[in-house]
């Protein structure tokens, strides 16, 4: 039986995770420019605190588990469609990804 690889050997960073990292520092320079920052009038101390707090949890823990659980779930469910509409165009592939998201978002809400 084939072993499930779920690292990467290679000595540097995939683009995909540069490009997160990217655009999160983006949104963390935008909002140091832009607004008060932890400044913004009525703020209260607890508010940044609240802020740190559930980031850094989206960060370490819900994001990570939920990768895992999404590749593991795919890998004991549907083993054979690792690299299905690898051959789609990019646009393609950013039109399902929008389509998906959007039907989540309606249907979660509508709930």
């Amino acid at each position: 039986a084939e072993r499930m690889r779920f690292t990467s050997r290679e000595d540097h960073m995939k683009p995909e995770v540069i490009g997160v990292l990217g655009v999160l520092a983006m949104f963390i320079v935008l909002e140091i420019i832009f607004t008060r920052f932890f400044n913004k009038p009525g703020a209260k101390r607890s508010d940044a605190i609240v802020e740190i707090l559930s980031s850094g949890f989206l960060l370490l823990l819900t994001q990570p588990t939920i990768l895992l659980t999404a590749g593991l779930g795919m890998a004991l469910f549907f083993p054979g469609a690792e690299g299905a509409i690898s051959d789609w165009p990019i646009w393609s592939k950013i039109l399902l990804l929008l389509v998906f998201d959007d039907m989540t978002q309606y249907w979660w809400h509508r709930a």
